[in-house]
């Protein structure tokens, strides 16, 4: 066994372990029992009156806590997709030529991983999206990855916009192989099935109530964020912002003269449609949790472009996965969540725990903020 195969596997049980410990400390939080309360537990999985409700997150914890309605069992479902993740990004690193850069790149983003632990539909998406690009790219089974992004946007509706950016570079390569005519008919049938999905995409975001994102967008922070995707390492750096953009349309280039793969078109025309949809319908711009889902697609360009360079170049780079890994290391939190670290602030788990039920505890967490009642649970 290779150096770097035990590294990277290692460094897999750590994350699972991580997770599952997290997702047993971690306080819920009041998005987590919202959903529960207000979706799962009333099995109103298709309630369109708010965007918060994530369908397919939305059933699959009803499932779960049909089992047991303890907090575990609540988050158990995006767990498992959490590991999914891990694993794919696992063998998608050891068929690269440098499997443990290619492993953290996949694995280092504080924010991402969080979402593993919590009861929202980001982190399903996210597993789903990686499915995707290993399906499409590794495998060549080219329709079960859009099945794969058709179940992805049942968690996270707008990850639609993953699906529909791939169909140019489906169509372009089936137009190669002379095999225009069923690749259209596929594309259809597809673009048939999305329909209930915009529809509802259209309704939720039509209800006279906020939504999450930014109001108003400058060049400033889309280069020094990278698009915002920085917000998931906790921080917005002029520098390293800027380094990532430059990798970015560096990384462009290099496959496209290389012809490696399309996955670049794929993701110019994700950055489009996230800003330009938008910007015409009048509604916030992505950001931070909003582009979870669709960091793997990006992180799949860059390990793409450095798996493409030789060992004297990867040397160079070597620090990269160090300082990735520390940066993991300094910002993630064991019992308390990344994203929604005030809505928890106040809150004891262990008095909690002591004195209420399940159901309780997850109402507790939700009218805590409400000032509703502190229920009594004997």
């Amino acid at each position: 066994m290779s150096i770097s195969k035990k590294i990277n596997q290692i460094l897999l049980i750590l994350l699972i372990c991580f997770m599952f410990y997290k997702a047993y400390i971690m306080i819920l939080t009041y998005d987590e029992a919202y959903t529960y309360l207000n979706y799962s537990y009333t099995k109103d999985f298709v309630n369109l009156t708010l965007a918060n409700n994530h369908f397919l997150n939305s059933l699959l914890i009803y499932f779960a806590s049909l089992i047991s309605e303890d907090v575990i069992f609540i988050r158990l479902p995006n767990i498992i997709f959490g590991i999914f993740y891990l694993f794919l990004s696992y063998k998608i690193s050891m068929i690269s030529k440098y499997s443990v850069t290619t492993f953290v790149l996949f694995c280092s983003s504080p924010v991402l991983i969080d979402f593993f632990v919590h009861a929202r539909g980001y982190g399903i998406s996210t597993a789903l999206n990686l499915l995707a690009i290993y399906l499409y790219f590794y495998l060549d089974k080219k329709e079960l990855a859009f099945l794969a992004l058709m179940f992805s946007s049942l968690s996270f509706p707008i990850c639609l916009i993953v699906l529909f950016s791939f169909f140019p570079i489906y169509l372009m390569e089936k137009y190669k192989e002379n095999q225009l005519k069923i690749s259209l008919i596929i594309v259809l049938i597809f673009s048939i099935l999305s329909l209930p999905i915009i529809l509802w995409t259209i309704i939720v975001t039509q209800v006279n109530l906020p939504l999450y994102g930014l109001d108003e967008l400058n060049l400033k922070y889309l280069f020094t964020s990278f698009f915002g995707f920085l917000n998931l390492y906790k921080s917005t750096n002029v520098i390293v912002g800027s380094l990532l953009f430059i990798i970015f349309i560096l990384s462009i280039v290099k496959l496209f003269r290389n012809n490696t793969n399309n996955i670049w078109t794929v993701n110019l025309t994700i950055l489009f449609l996230l800003f330009v949809i938008p910007f015409l319908l009048s509604k916030p711009y992505p950001t931070g949790r909003l582009l979870v889902p669709f960091w793997p697609l990006f992180l799949f360009q860059f390990s793409t472009f450095l798996n493409s360079f030789d060992k004297n170049v990867i040397k160079l780079l070597s620090p990269i996965p160090i300082l990735l890994a520390l940066n993991f290391y300094n910002l993630q939190s064991f019992n308390e969540s990344l994203t929604w670290s005030s809505s928890t602030k106040g809150i004891d788990r262990y008095d909690i725990t002591n004195n209420f039920c399940s159901i309780e505890l997850i109402k507790y967490v939700s009218e805590y903020y409400e000032n509703f009642y502190k229920p009594d649970c004997s």
